[in-house]
């Protein structure tokens, strides 16, 4: 079974690329791509070989979200966007502006457990907890979507 790469944090992924046989400077090279450069593909890691991103595709896969909606305030320039999952499931993110720098309110569950009768997501109830790779890529995708750092997370 296919393991997320984008779910695993540093030490995880040290000890998976490096039982793969991998040196141990190419954790902080799939890291870096993973984690700081956002890619969504093994062929965007141009400083491995094509041979080693190969492998790494029979191991482990990088997860990411499809933007299904985005929605742009014409008052605040505040972005609203409801993403599909792989499993097909939706969760909504806001992308705010602020004078100190950019923050996301992400969501880190499918549904909600409070049953509220005036709240949409309360109505439709609780489906699953997000995996970390699921977290992630919402920031990431907001970052790389409308070209800037996100620096604060709610």
């Amino acid at each position: 079974m296919l393991k997320d790469l984008r779910s695993l944090n540093y030490n995880e992924m040290s000890t998976e690329i490096i039982n793969l046989g991998f040196p141990k400077f190419r954790v902080n090279q799939i890291y870096s791509w993973v984690h700081e450069k956002c890619v969504e593909s093994f062929d965007e890691m141009t400083n491995l070989s094509k041979d080693m991103r190969n492998q790494l595709a029979e191991h482990f896969y990088i997860s990411k979200l499809n933007v299904n909606t985005k929605l742009i305030s014409k008052v605040d320039d505040t972005v609203k966007y409801l993403f599909i999952l792989p499993d097909g499931e939706y969760v909504e993110s806001v992308v705010m502006k602020y004078k100190y720098g950019y923050s996301i309110c992400i969501s880190t569950q499918v549904g909600c457990k409070m049953g509220c009768t005036f709240c949409a997501t309360g109505k439709s109830g609780f489906s699953r907890n997000l995996l970390p790779s699921e977290m992630l890529a919402q920031i990431q995708t907001a970052q790389k979507d409308i070209n800037i750092r996100i620096s604060n997370i709610v």
